[in-house]
């Protein structure tokens, strides 16, 4: 991860769980989810011990264990860890390909297939169908696709701040 994807993870604010779905699809290390943790640890959090312990592991494998350790003793919400995840990668995507609307749009459709095709996606993808009210407006084509996209960002991101407050 980048220093600005960090940022953006610190937050929308990490949980266990969504480290373990990151590490697991290849979205962030274990090295990431500590560097994000750390700094974010208050001295009332009730992580604490958990998030020292992954700091001061010494290597990615023994990070990644106390990240499914830690993991086994809490409830997931692999919904929501989904949710952020695609709000992070697509935010990624959209930075690192600025105006470039082809490469955009194929990392989009290639984060589509590599997360088994969430209904989130499709509507960014230009192998599906279009919307029905984009095909009655004739607004259609890969301008319009990354029109919804920045537009579902910037909605995702208000959601995502409500949900976690």
């Amino acid at each position: 991860m980048t220093e600005q994807e960090r940022k953006q993870a610190a937050l929308i604010g990490l949980s266990w769980a969504d480290a373990k779905f990151g590490i697991e699809h290849g979205f962030c290390t274990a090295t990431d989810f500590s560097d994000i943790a750390f700094p974010a640890l208050s001295g009332d959090s009730p992580d604490q011990e958990d998030v020292v312990r992954l700091y001061l592991a010494e290597d990615e494998a023994a990070k990644r264990t106390v990240v499914e350790h830690v993991c086994k003793r809490k409830e997931p919400d692999d919904e929501l860890s989904v949710r952020k995840w695609i709000f992070l990668e697509l935010q990624s995507i959209r930075a690192r390909n600025g105006e470039n609307i082809g490469r955009t749009l194929d990392e989009v459709e290639s984060l589509y297939a590599d997360l088994d095709y969430p209904p989130t996606l499709a509507r960014f993808v230009r192998y599906m169908p279009a919307a029905p009210e984009d095909i009655a407006s004739g607004n259609v084509g890969e301008n319009r696709l990354v029109e919804k996209l920045d537009e579902f960002l910037e909605k995702e991101k208000s959601e995502l701040a409500e949900v976690l407050k």
